[in-house]
């Protein structure tokens, strides 16, 4: 395999990286998921074995009692959510609706979203992010960028995998010049529920006042369940609402995923926990790795870091095969556009596997 090839591993790839380089799966700690290492909340795992008679039945049809808890949990009307099938069943469901003929990514950014833009035969278009604004954008680049064409804006806030997030108020800029234009957008805030000054980031708040807007979030990353299957996604444009629920098919969300999202949401304690365990591990992983001076971390919202490697021969493919060599899975971010071979992303896990990766990097670099 090439280096090409080598570097499209990503974080649910381990079995395949295993086979590759004839390791133990069971034995390599991947850094390169981006889920929440403490797993599942125990409050969770006890209510919802209380719970398994939920299986004999159908989930609620509108999924009312679902919606109600997430509609607390984001403090948005009930009525602008819709749950699917996990966020990609989302993301397709708002493409669909929208039809792109233009859509505008900022990149470097997610791969779904391209896929599925061109599935439904639009053209997606790179904004590239610049480095010297740390990974956001200047809004003139955006307004020269949008054609007569563009309809729709694609936007991870916080960002996959630079993990820098655009501020609430720098949102509502975007957003104005996208409604001059009559422009969608849509804005998956995955990993913002890690961030300790989330308020500061989030965009379900704009969802009153903006109607050109969509936000998905999901289960997979801060809940630790992506086998779970269930997103949802908050707009008040009664257009986008009534195209994506009339293409969705019904119960798409079985009834333990229903559940176990009524549980999730109501789980302060453990959602507190989260947020609290991750800012300790980012900040100790930074400030152990940079002390060095051959490693540049950007800034992040997310559960993981871009990092740039300064002051070296070794390029992020060599790190990353490195590192799996001693069962320890990063992710080598040459693939992605505007990157190149000096870019790593790195999920935090426990304190345990951090700091060994952190001896493992500081003693190759």
């Amino acid at each position: 395999m090439s280096n090409t090839e080598i570097n499209t591993f990503h974080g649910s790839d381990v079995e395949a990286l295993a086979a590759h380089f004839n390791l133990d799966s069971t034995k390599i700690k991947s850094f390169a998921s981006n889920v929440n290492p403490l797993g599942l909340s125990d409050r969770l795992k006890q209510e919802l074995t209380a719970n398994i008679e939920v299986i004999t039945r159908y989930p609620e049809r509108d999924y009312k009692t679902l919606r109600t808890a997430i509609s607390k949990y984001v403090n948005a009307p009930i009525d602008n959510i819709i749950v699917g099938n996990g966020s990609t069943e989302l993301i397709s469901g708002i493409i669909k609706a929208v039809s792109p003929k233009d859509a505008i990514l900022f990149a470097p950014s997610y791969s779904e979203y391209e896929r599925e833009v061109g599935l439904n035969g639009g053209n997606i278009r790179y904004l590239p992010l610049k480095k010297e604004l740390n990974w956001l954008i200047d809004e003139n680049d955006l307004k020269n960028f949008i054609i007569p064409d563009t309809d729709l804006i694609i936007m991870c806030n916080p960002n996959n995998p630079t993990g820098n997030a655009f501020s609430t108020d720098e949102l509502k800029v975007i957003l104005n010049i996208a409604k001059e234009h009559g422009i969608t957008v849509m804005i998956d805030e995955t990993y913002i529920e890690f961030g300790a000054d989330k308020e500061r980031y989030e965009a379900i708040p704009l969802t009153a006042e903006y109607d050109n807007l969509v936000v998905l979030r999901g289960v997979s990353k801060f809940y630790a369940a992506p086998g779970l299957r269930l997103g949802y996604a908050i707009t008040s444009s009664d257009r986008l609402k009534s195209s994506i629920l009339n293409s969705k098919d019904p119960w798409s969300i079985n009834s333990v995923a229903e559940k176990a999202g009524i549980i999730m949401f109501s789980d302060t304690e453990y959602q507190a926990n989260v947020r609290d365990c991750t800012a300790k591990e980012m900040e100790y992983f930074k400030n152990t790795l940079e002390k060095t001076g051959k490693f540049i971390f950007y800034p992040s919202q997310a559960n993981f870091y871009l990092i740039e490697l300064t002051d070296t021969d070794k390029t992020s493919t060599d790190v990353f095969v490195h590192l799996v060599k001693q069962n320890l899975m990063i992710r080598d971010l040459s693939s992605f556009p505007y990157l190149g071979d000096s870019y790593i992303r790195i999920a935090m896990l426990n304190h345990e596997d951090n700091e060994r990766l952190a001896n493992a990097l500081i003693s190759y670099v």
